[in-house]
């Protein structure tokens, strides 16, 4: 059983709002309880996790919610242990890798493993506007409002029109050149 302790990120999100990322770098955006926003940022992920469940606390660390930082590190990780004779360990090793745990009290629980290798880049911590955390949700509204608008709807159409008079026009042209082809290989029976 791992055992959780502070992390250089001494921060208690009160709720993770977003994450994302993709090829190893991951954000993990959440606001406080004094509402402001900050963006942890980690850039050589291994392995990363989210489960929104209670019995996630209690069944993988031995100390209570509220005893350490809500962004913490668990030493002696199963999930690390689970990459011991696997193809990671073989490449890299699993001695630098480094298990985070986030935490927020809607529950939430984010599981980062970052290789810390020495030239990796550390992971860092910002503040953000609320606007920087919704941008998301912004943009998906901009989508939104364009597929609402008519004249976009019926360009859409149009172009649908276009392409199935192509096909049908391209299907008819097909079909008769396999009939000439037929007819010219039929030797008149």
């Amino acid at each position: 059983m791992g055992k959780r302790s502070d992390s250089e990120f001494n921060y208690n999100p009160l709720v993770i709002t977003n994450i994302t990322g993709d090829n190893m770098v991951y954000s993990i955006a959440f606001k406080t309880r004094d509402k402001e926003y900050y963006k942890l940022t980690f850039y050589n992920v291994i392995d990363i996790r989210s489960s929104i469940e209670n019995v996630n606390l209690d069944r993988n660390y031995d100390v209570k919610k509220g005893s350490v930082s809500d962004i913490s590190i668990i030493e002696d990780s199963e999930i690390i242990e689970g990459f011991k004779g696997g193809t990671f360990e073989f490449i890299q090793g699993t001695s630098n890798l480094k298990h985070y745990y986030i935490t927020d009290y809607t529950d939430t629980v984010v599981d980062v493993i970052e290789d810390i290798y020495p030239t990796s880049k550390k992971p860092i911590i910002e503040k953000i506007k609320l606007e920087d955390d919704i941008s998301v949700l912004k943009n998906e509204l901009q989508q939104l409002r364009w597929w609402k608008d008519n004249e976009n709807i019926s360009a859409i159409q149009e172009e649908l029109d276009e392409l199935r008079a192509y096909k049908s026009k391209r299907e008819q042209e097909d079909k008769k050149a396999r009939e000439d082809e037929l007819k010219d290989n039929s030797f008149g029976f």
